[in-house]
């Protein structure tokens, strides 16, 4: 068999299926090579493309109807290109065989060829005598389909072309948007100050968004008003005598209004005939601006502003531009999100800092402690090298917070401990000494929260451990001068009252020798003592 067809992939194919079912095979690319090689060895059957180079299939079979040991072989016509019924009409007036519209099902196409196979060997085969009278009639049928199908091909070809533009433009605006978005990101992860990060982002959406304008406004929650906070693009100047509040009818209706208001985007496509553009319709115009979109910026799930784009052109705010400038938005709204949490860690990590000075320079010592032998420290402040340990040796476990506590007091925490937690107690205060590596021994004034699990369990003990031993010193001082000053008044009492006596005794020995009493108050003073 000899199969002709300028695709290499397809005579490949047809090969295979035709060496698959026993017939040896010839092939050529072309016209003029099938009918060289045919002429050369004639074969049984012939199947050939129709649109080939050099010479296609109707005028390889016009030649072949004509070479007389040729014209009897019979001739199949295998089509992707010409498949219409005055082709077919065509090509079997020419005396081809058959006609088959390629692609077609292996199996129906192997009976196809057998059954013209089997009607050759019986001498059943009904060779077509083409029916073209002259040559004239030949090529203008030729002429006919030929350039029928260079019609439908140049109109193909012009619609591939018009797809092919869409999918380039289609291809181009979905790479803009996605380099919008990607530096956009980009600025998000870099930029750490909210100022400079509006003004990047706006001039991103200049450079790689294709946009006439861009702006970031954010309400000012006192007066109602938007203002403007950062801007790129031409005509930025339309901005500044630009007004949009929230409070009233006319201003408040933009895109900028409607969309902080309302908390979603608004588009207005049209901006020379939406009536709601009004108030900047002009200017607007005078700029170039012909659509515009506003797209709300959220902190913390609050509309505290927009960003705001304009276009060149009318309607440009089609469905994909209207999701990557929604993405932007929250990109921005997320970027806030994280600059509020990073302000409010850093103030709290300040606050933490500000309480850890104030504790390391206090008398105050945070511990925590498991609710084990020992009192092992699970936490303790630094300040606790005022009693002479380092935190780390007690975090260690090397010197639990048991083995401190002096040893005349141990005993007697331990149980009040104890006794506190049996009872239900969750917060229990006692005052103990603890004794220094050096041998110093501290008062304190523990105060002890215990902590428990799920099944009411003590896990642990937390509180606060304060050096009491200066107080504790001052007390004892002013119980020592408390204990003299009651001896000496008890002294003082005692002499006072000998004394006395000892008047009374001398005025009476002076009235029994009939002289005046010599101590004349002695009367009051007894009085004024009772």
């Amino acid at each position: 068999m000899l199969i002709v067809d300028d695709r290499e992939d397809d005579l490949y194919m047809l090969r295979v299926l035709l060496e698959g079912h026993g017939h040896a095979v010839v092939s050529a690319s072309n016209g003029e090579d099938a009918l060289k090689a045919a002429r050369k060895s004639p074969p049984d059957i012939i199947i050939s493309d129709i649109m080939m180079p050099v010479m296609d299939g109707f005028r390889l079979c016009c030649e072949w109807m004509t070479d007389e040991r040729l014209q009897n072989i019979p001739f199949v016509f295998y089509s992707a290109t010409y498949t219409e019924t005055k082709d077919e009409e065509f090509a079997l007036s020419l005396g081809a065989a058959r006609f088959i519209i390629k692609p077609t099902e292996p199996d129906k196409f192997m009976k196809i060829i057998q059954s013209v196979v089997r009607d050759l060997d019986a001498g059943k085969i009904e060779l077509r005598t083409p029916t073209l009278r002259t040559g004239e009639e030949v090529l203008r049928l030729y002429d006919e389909r030929l350039i029928n199908k260079l019609e439908k091909k140049t109109l193909a070809l012009e619609k591939e072309i018009t797809e092919r533009k869409r999918a380039e433009e289609k291809l181009h605006k979905a790479n803009r948007l996605y380099a919008t978005l990607s530096q956009v990101n980009q600025a998000i992860v870099k930029e750490r100050n909210k100022q400079k990060l509006f003004q990047t982002i706006c001039n991103i959406a200049i450079k790689f968004g294709k946009f006439r304008l861009v702006w970031i406004g954010l309400l000012d929650e006192e007066n109602q008003l938007v203002d403007p906070v950062a801007f790129s693009g031409e005509g930025s100047d339309y901005l500044q005598n630009i007004k949009i509040s929230l409070t009233d009818d006319l201003t408040g209706k933009g895109p900028t209004g409607r969309s902080i208001r309302e908390g979603k985007s608004v588009v207005f496509n049209d901006l020379e005939t939406n009536p709601e553009f009004a108030p900047w319709r002009e200017r607007a115009l005078e700029k170039g601006y012909r659509s515009s979109g506003a797209f709300p910026i959220r902190l913390d799930n609050t509309v505290i502003g927009a960003l705001n784009v304009y276009a060149v052109e009318p309607h440009f705010f089609d469905a994909e531009e209207i999701n990557l400038l929604e993405e932007t938005a929250r990109d921005i709204s997320f970027a806030l999100d994280k600059f509020e949490e990073e302000t409010n860690r850093r103030q709290a990590m300040e606050a933490l800092r500000q309480a850890g000075l104030i504790i390391e320079n206090s008398p105050v010592v945070l511990f925590r402690w498991k609710a084990a032998d020992g009192w092992p420290v699970e936490l303790v402040s630094d300040n606790v090298t005022q009693f002479g340990y380092t935190p780390e040796e007690l975090r260690s476990g090397e010197t639990p917070f048991a083995s401190i506590v002096h040893p005349d007091d141990r005993e007697r925490v331990t149980h009040k401990m104890q006794d506190y937690s049996a009872s239900g107690m969750t917060h229990f205060q006692q005052e103990y000494r603890i004794v220094t590596p050096d041998g110093d021994v501290h008062w304190i004034d523990d105060r002890t929260t215990a902590e428990q699990d799920a099944d009411g369990n003590i896990t642990h003990y937390q509180g606060i451990v304060i050096d009491i031993t200066e107080r504790k010193l001052t007390e004892a001082e002013l119980a020592a001068q408390l204990d003299e000053l009651r001896r000496w008044h008890d002294a003082t009492l005692g002499r006072e009252g000998r004394s006395l006596e000892l008047k009374h005794e001398v005025n009476a020995l002076l009235t029994e020798l009939g002289l005046p009493p010599r101590y004349s108050s002695v009367e009051e003073e007894g009085k004024s003592r009772d």
